[in-house]
């Protein structure tokens, strides 16, 4: 994975239930910035990573084998190519499905989220009018559904789940913040997740430690501070 995708490692490895601990956690690392583009494949691997661990990983195995009868529709899709490759990269790993309890596809979910944030650029929340981090959360909602464009059944609700986030954000409003929005974003997702599959996740306050390092910190106005 590319540089920036540092992060993975931890995601990949923990068997923390609660997306909001393992969001603390990786934010701490000294890969991820204050305010990064970073955070556009964090806020989906991470909620990802916490859909397994709170039972919802047998998901994948049927987004997994969803994809692989689509086909030829990769060019058709536009943009599904690349979620296409890592299924099939972790396809490749065979009988591995069975004896690690569905990482194949978890894998492959995980590849496509950091793939898919990764081409959100920085600083769209000023210049498109969208935060990152809310499309991060549409990518999480569309990577467990297995959307494609042309997906009728839960194509409406992952559009609810990245308005829901954006709803959260312009709430409070700017400047720019990634960990407010990230953390944002997370409770929506969390929301989402129990509301459509029923998976209960635990969610524990969130007070932030990266204030004094924030030039644009709102302070008193952020529910975090």
């Amino acid at each position: 994975m590319p540089e920036e995708h540092g992060f993975l490692g931890l995601i990949r490895t923990t068997d923390e239930k609660d997306p909001g601990e393992i969001f603390r956690q990786v934010a701490s690392l000294e890969c991820v910035h204050m305010h990064g583009p970073e955070h556009h494949s964090i806020v989906p691997c991470i909620m990802i990573a916490a859909f397994r661990n709170n039972g919802g990983g047998a998901g994948f195995e049927a987004a997994l084998e969803a994809a692989a009868e689509r086909g030829t529709q990769d060019s058709e899709n536009g943009g599904e190519a690349g979620f296409e490759a890592a299924l099939e990269a972790a396809a490749e790993r065979g009988g591995q499905d069975s004896e690690n309890g569905g990482e194949a596809g978890f894998e492959a979910a995980l590849e496509a989220a950091a793939e898919r944030g990764g081409q959100v650029p920085g600083g769209v929340c000023g210049s498109w009018g969208t935060c990152g981090a809310a499309i991060g959360a549409g990518i999480y909602g569309s990577i467990i559904a297995d959307l494609t464009p042309y997906t009728d059944e839960g194509w409406g609700a992952v559009q609810l789940l990245t308005a829901r986030s954006l709803e959260k954000m312009a709430a409070v409003g700017g400047p720019r913040c990634c960990k407010r929005t990230s953390r944002m974003a997370i409770e929506a997702c969390v929301d989402f997740t129990r509301e459509r599959y029923g998976v209960e996740m635990p969610l524990k306050d969130y007070r932030c430690t990266h204030y004094a390092i924030n030039e644009e910190c709102i302070h008193g106005r952020c529910p975090y501070f």
